[in-house]
């Protein structure tokens, strides 16, 4: 049975546990505590509003993800079409770069299922796309 009373209604927190609940760790300095939580001060939260909020929260996020591989993609197709160090139109700029650029390539791998590293080389030449145009 959940024993947490909401202090401003005096009304049981449905669906709020703490884990101190199940265990009684001393509370520890002031110093330690802002260091790390304590295991008590985790609560887990299964009701309505939460579970409401994490799920837009975590459709949001999916959504940023797609958005940000079809962006990768995007500029790889535009990338792979430019043919000079600065190329320009329909709102956006493709400049070449002789410069070695590091590029998170775990990160690219993840978000494309493209291993930039393995199809271009360690240090591959830099693409920069500007949007030059109001969207």
């Amino acid at each position: 049975m959940n024993d947490h009373v909401n202090k401003s209604t005096n009304q049981p927190n449905e669906g709020i546990t703490n884990s101190a609940d199940a265990t009684s760790e001393p509370a520890g300095s002031k110093a330690e505590r802002s260091l790390r939580p304590l295991p008590s001060d985790t609560v887990h939260r299964s009701d309505t509003a939460w579970a409401a909020a994490a799920g837009a929260y975590l459709q949001a996020q999916r959504g940023i993800d797609a958005a940000v591989a079809a962006q990768l993609r995007a500029k790889e197709v535009l990338v792979a079409l430019t043919q000079h160090p600065r190329e320009e139109g329909c709102g956006v700029t493709v400049t070449m770069s002789q410069a070695w650029r590091e590029i998170d390539n775990a990160r690219t791998t993840a978000v494309l299922g493209v291993d930039l590293e393995r199809r271009y080389g360690k240090g591959c030449v830099g693409a920069t796309v500007q949007i030059n145009a109001p969207y």
